[in-house]
């Protein structure tokens, strides 16, 4: 008996209306308009934790009390051996509570087949191909057996059903995790040392993908044709790279299984079938946080988290440089769009420096970099500690937002400083988008790092930090000067952990101190505007989201004086909330999620006469 679902319904009617793609992304690169995100890979650690909890904890839920850890996307995997154990639309409803959360712009990592659809061709003896079976098959057979793709071609099919499932919370589709793991020890040279792979095509046993580079260049030909016809505005990655090298074997390469040569079948190299540069990068172990130094007659290292960024940066560089040369620089064919997918620096020493200082400072500094140099997303490794902290035995072990998730529950899932500054930094910079023009009129020097953003009423926010130069120190201070027509008069100063303590500092915007850790300023005025008190500045109030989605909180620094009233007037002056808080009271939560978007006027008038305004954003 035929059981006819709405997947199936679907999937016929895709059949019937599909036009496939005449473009490569040597033609075009659709501009991405999802705004920066931080993700996480969530991980796994008992059965106990489902995605859903895991999701919930990493990106928060008001419902179930679960605050997150500022996360906005999740890197999510569906591989081919999971799918065929369980079915296709195992994990859909988790999706869709995935976007029910708020995680959107989301990456899918894909491949990994089982026996059933895998290739067992031994390019390398004794190891079958960790590619799909039939791939050289065509692609497309106008509808014959019932779907769009052909479905002898076992990787289409796969690809072409994950995405009738899953497009709606699916942005970038990321061809394998990691297909470039070197077992060689040549993935990481350079063109200056010999066997590299630039100016030599490695052995299938000498690395992951098990089988010539051409099947790779197949999978990412595969994935983009499929996508694109379907879903044009999302992405195709590729997975998760590590070597330049293996970089520079996809582009001088077709899907051509005789050796990768342009043929009229195979008339593209690798970089017309992916338009998203997505690699991994782990500072702490790449090398880059010491110089030689023939005076100390050693390296010398500065292990810290301004220099960690630094390697965070310079890894896109050496990938651009590889792209460049083959043209995908904006001039010849359109540039990549970027993201990041596995990242971290370590909470605890064990082989190399670690803290939680630098593991948080890391955490928050390179999200901001990141959008000075567009990059799009930046991916967390991982959600959970792997082990309790005693029994640990390796910095990856103890590289979680959160402890151990093993021995631990939703109720009491320990944060770490990098859980707590990553929720300030989502909910701080939330509503505002990286301005270059304003971050170049600071004229930030050497000894000071950051960036500016604006939101839709162009209120300015900034993020800086005074740069440590020290190994194994967070420590810097620097006593910055705003130019005058950026910013003047008196700014307010919130620190990385501002959404637990709810403290923050006032200053001059001639003078304001930073250290080591990254501070969020606004100026005071466009926070809290006072009214008719000669102690305003000492009384005024702050407000937290903001901007909200209408449920949000008003702190005052010292007890009001006298009962009060908290009045949200709209646009037109109309009274649309009203709140009480008796004196002494130092703290109230609103509660208005029915209000429209918009800016509002928050009015604090105590019964004795004195008052404090300030403005409300509450987004869509």
């Amino acid at each position: 008996m035929l059981r006819i679902t709405l997947t199936t319904v679907g999937l016929l009617c895709t059949v019937l209306s599909f036009t496939q793609i005449t473009f490569t992304a040597q033609h075009e690169v659709k501009p991405y308009r999802g705004g920066f995100r931080t993700g996480v890979n969530l991980g796994w650690y008992n059965d106990d934790w489902t995605d859903e909890k895991l999701a919930a904890l990493a990106i928060g839920d008001p419902a179930m009390k679960l605050s997150g850890a500022g996360i906005t996307s999740l890197r999510l995997t569906l591989p081919g051996y999971f799918l065929e154990y369980y079915d296709y639309d195992i994990r859909k409803e988790a999706f869709e509570y995935y976007a029910h959360l708020g995680s959107e712009e989301n990456v899918l990592f894909i491949g990994h087949p089982g026996e059933e659809m895998g290739d067992r061709t031994q390019y390398c003896p004794g190891e079958p191909s960790r590619g799909f079976k039939n791939m050289y098959e065509p692609i497309w057979d106008d509808g014959a057996n019932g779907t769009a793709v052909n479905d002898e071609n076992a990787y289409a099919l796969y690809v072409y059903k994950l995405l009738m499932i899953y497009d709606d919370q699916v942005r970038f589709w990321e061809v394998m995790n990691e297909p470039d793991l070197d077992y060689s020890g040549n993935g990481w040279k350079g063109p200056e040392f010999e066997g590299n792979w630039f100016d030599n095509v490695p052995d299938p046993c000498d690395y992951k993908m098990a089988a010539p580079i051409q099947h790779y260049v197949r999978m990412l030909r595969i994935t983009y044709e499929v996508v694109k016809t379907f879903s044009p505005d999302d992405y195709v990655a590729v997975g998760g790279l590590g070597s330049p090298g293996f970089l520079d074997l996809i582009l001088r390469h077709t899907d051509n299984p005789d050796g990768g040569r342009p043929t009229s079948a195979y008339p593209h190299y690798g970089g017309a079938w992916f338009d998203a540069m997505s690699y991994h990068v782990y500072p702490h172990i790449d090398g880059q946080m010491r110089e030689w130094s023939n005076e100390a007659g050693g390296f010398v290292y500065e292990r810290n988290s301004d220099r960690a960024v630094d390697r965070l940066l310079s890894k896109k560089e050496d990938f651009a440089n590889v792209l460049d040369v083959y043209g995908y620089d904006g001039k010849i064919y359109p540039e990549k769009v970027w993201l990041i997918t596995e990242t971290n620096v370590p909470r605890k020493a064990f082989t190399y420096h670690g803290s939680q200082a630098f593991q948080r400072n890391f955490f928050i500094k390179s999200a901001i970099m990141a959008q000075t140099e567009d990059i799009t997303q930046i991916h967390w490794y991982q959600l959970g500690d792997k082990t309790k902290e005693e029994w640990a035995g390796s910095e990856f072990d103890l590289m979680g937002l959160y402890g151990s998730l093993k021995y631990h529950g939703m109720e009491d899932a320990p944060a770490h400083e990098a859980a707590i500054g990553g929720r300030n930094l989502t909910e701080l910079t939330r509503g505002y988008h990286y301005d270059a023009d304003l971050t170049r009129e600071l004229q930030l020097p050497d000894e000071v790092r950051g960036a500016a953003f604006l939101n839709q009423q162009r209120e300015p926010l900034f993020v800086l930090w005074a740069v440590a130069n020290r190994d194994k120190s967070e420590e810097a201070t620097y006593q910055y000067q705003f130019p005058s027509r950026v910013l003047d008069g008196q700014v307010e100063i919130k620190p990385w952990d501002f959404t637990l303590s709810g403290s923050s500092n006032l200053a001059e915007a001639a003078s304001v101190p930073l250290t080591g850790d990254p501070v969020f300023i606004t100026s005071a005025a466009t926070v809290t505007t006072p009214a008719n008190d000669p102690r305003a500045p000492e009384l005024a109030f702050s407000m937290y989201p903001n901007p909200s989605k209408g449920s949000f909180r008003v702190d005052f620094p010292n007890p009001l004086s006298d009962d009060a009233q908290i009045q949200l007037l709209d646009a037109y002056g109309r009274e649309v909330h009203r709140e009480h808080l008796e004196a002494g009271g130092r703290r109230l939560r609103v509660q208005a999620p029915e209000l429209a978007g918009g800016l509002y006027l928050v009015k604090v008038e105590q019964n004795d006469g004195k008052s404090w305004t300030g403005k409300l954003l509450i987004s869509e």
